[in-house]
């Protein structure tokens, strides 16, 4: 209180600083649902849980019911060399991003998904949280994040199979760590 009282324009000064750091990071936000690719191939497959395809077991709790899935049994490289998912996006400014995908992985054989972001080479992103949705983080640092404002195109390929994805985040905020289902209107 007293240092208000002493420095009010040094208050202002910071208020303003902490507000326009918040505007820069917000601005480097790119979410999408992963039920909404441009191209499915299989055995990649969508699942809306109000209806899904005949055999699929589905998992309650995914923004909007519906996510992508590489089901259980299908195969996976070097036996199934297809499966993937292609999703135009719009990188709203330059930046280094990191890549989170909301997942559900069935076990540690089924924990892992190849990611490509326009021509680069492909990444693994994995981890070994099991039947629950949770964010799991691109590694750190990837020079394939490193994205210029303007057009892109991010694929998820077939790496196991056993998996689901809800949501894809990019952000150009290093600290920021996704907690549950985020909206559009997340900061």
């Amino acid at each position: 209180m007293a240092y208000e009282k002493l420095y009010p324009a040094r208050r202002l000064t910071l208020l303003l600083v902490v507000a326009v750091s918040g505007l820069c990071h917000a601005s480097g936000r790119i979410l999408v649902e992963a039920e909404a690719a441009a191209e499915v191939e299989a055995p990649a497959v969508i699942v809306r849980t109000a209806a899904p395809p005949e055999g699929i077991e589905t998992v309650e709790g995914a923004s909007g019911e519906a996510y992508l899935a590489i089901p259980q049994g299908v195969g996976n490289p070097p036996e199934v060399n297809a499966g993937k998912a292609v999703y135009p996006i719009k990188v709203p400014v330059d930046g280094t991003y990191t890549l989170w995908l909301r997942a559900w992985w069935d076990d540690s054989c089924g924990n892992s998904v190849s990611i490509q972001v326009n021509d680069s080479p492909l990444f693994p992103i994995e981890d070994t949280t099991y039947k629950t949705w949770h964010w799991v983080r691109s590694p750190p640092r990837l020079p394939q994040l490193k994205l210029k404002a303007g057009d892109a195109v991010l694929v998820i390929h077939n790496r196991e199979d056993g998996i689901r994805i809800d949501q894809i985040l990019l952000i150009n905020n290093r600290r920021y760590i996704p907690v549950d289902i985020e909206s559009a209107e997340t900061p």
